[in-house]
């Protein structure tokens, strides 16, 4: 089996009905060569099979390579191993992997709600598990887990001993750790938003010790 199939065969879905036959909203990540045209030909590949692209969010660039994630509404969730084979297409071109989501996020939106949520937190534990909740969420992550030393004060998900891929963000003020897994690897950008949250979380944890 192909890479392109394997992300085809292992579509994610966060939740939900799941219908084969129901129209779908996608996060597809892409590998793709870093030239010029490529990124039009895979988003002629995608308008091909039906799909409108909402977003297109660049999370890896420079070199020879470049890694893009397209939001987009597809017809009918059966149509996600043709939209595959199509992307594949593309010359350099190979799909990482597919999620299936229940509405498309405004990263800009989901932002301002999230910090609000955060804002909420009573005491450090709650901080810690809202912003696990958060982290998880941001980061389309299978865990996410707030640890002090060789404690653990908070986690969502189901921590694996084997995540094949684990970004960790130490937390300055908190003296603690900040760490999430999933299967497809964390790219820079996505580090970087990591590093934020990091930030974002001293900064309340200051707060709320002053106030606890």
């Amino acid at each position: 089996m192909s890479r392109a199939e394997e992300a085809a065969d292992t579509t994610q879905t966060d939740g939900g009905p799941d219908p084969v036959s129901a129209p779908a909203h996608l996060l597809v990540r892409v590998r793709l060569p870093d030239r010029p045209g490529a990124l039009g030909q895979v988003a002629s590949r995608i308008g091909a099979v039906r799909g409108d692209i909402v977003r297109i969010d660049v999370l890896q660039h420079g070199g020879d390579e470049a890694v893009d994630e397209f939001a987009l509404r597809l017809a009918d969730l059966g149509l996600v191993p043709v939209l595959v084979r199509e992307i594949g297409e593309v010359d350099g071109a190979t799909v990482e992997s597919v999620r299936a989501v229940e509405v498309v996020p405004d990263a800009r939106l989901d932002a301002l709600d999230s910090i609000t949520e955060l804002l909420a937190a009573q005491t450090v534990l709650e901080l810690a598990e809202l912003v696990c909740v958060y982290a998880r969420r941001e980061l389309h992550a299978d865990w996410c887990s707030f640890v002090q030393g060789d404690r653990l004060l908070a986690v969502d998900g189901v921590v694996a001993a084997t995540s094949p891929s684990v970004a960790e963000c130490p937390l300055a003020a908190a003296e603690c750790r900040l760490r999430v897994g999933r299967n497809p690897p964390f790219h820079p950008r996505e580090r970087a938003q990591l590093e934020a949250i990091g930030r974002l979380t001293d900064g309340l944890w200051a707060l709320v010790v002053r106030h606890d």
